[in-house]
């Protein structure tokens, strides 16, 4: 891809394991070592973007939300939080604004300029109420330096985090204002953690398509 100033993105959605041998290779090619189990092909678009972007040039691109969550693609997430300053990571729950998608979409925006720890990420969170999005992308273009803004009746939430929160490459998930408060609750009020009590090695997994 020749430099760019200004990258945006609405690359194919599908896991690695469902391409063919020639596409696999090449995504596999453009990832590395930065991911593991079952990478999504949209993970090594927005990786080549990140390569071919110019210095200070900005990124945005739709991903489906499980790029912000897999275990599998932590390595990743850290990896592109160290190049690139995140400006806004976003998930979108209402489906009509997707209709023929079979999973969760969200976008993320960046700036390719280091993460710096000074800087804010938004993060937005729409659940599934018609028009819960389109209200909460309105919100967004007016949200600046606020902790937080919700509105339950529309169905989104906003926040303001430190970009430098996402350099370890964990959960980057959005999540609605009400759990937010509820888990940072329970992580203060206690003390044991279900690694304290269980062996934890994966989460559900999805039946392969027929």
């Amino acid at each position: 891809w020749i430099p760019a100033d200004f990258i945006v993105m609405n690359p194919p959605f599908a896991p690695l394991v469902e391409l063919n041998s020639e596409m696999r290779t090449q995504a596999q090619a453009w990832l590395g070592r930065s991911v593991s189990g079952r990478p999504d092909i949209s993970m090594a678009f927005v990786e080549r973007a990140v390569r071919s972007v110019k210095e200070r040039g900005v990124i945005g691109s739709l991903l489906p939300t499980s790029a912000f969550r897999l275990v599998s693609a932590e390595r990743w997430r850290r990896s592109l939080a160290e190049r690139v300053s995140m400006r806004c990571l976003a998930s979108l729950g209402e489906h009509r604004l997707f209709p023929y998608a079979t999973v969760d979409t969200g976008f993320l925006v960046a700036r390719k300029e280091g993460a710096a720890s000074t800087s804010l990420t938004k993060i937005l969170w729409c659940g599934e109420k018609a028009g819960g999005a389109s209200s909460g992308l309105r919100a967004l273009r007016k949200f600046a330096n606020a902790k937080a803004a919700d509105d339950p009746n529309s169905g989104w939430s906003l926040r303001n985090v430190q970009a430098s929160m996402l350099l370890d490459g964990a959960n980057w998930q959005p999540r609605p204002g009400a759990s937010v408060d509820a888990l940072e609750h329970i992580q203060s009020a206690v003390e044991t953690t279900v690694g304290d009590i269980f062996e934890v090695k994966q989460g559900a997994r999805a039946a392969p398509r027929a």
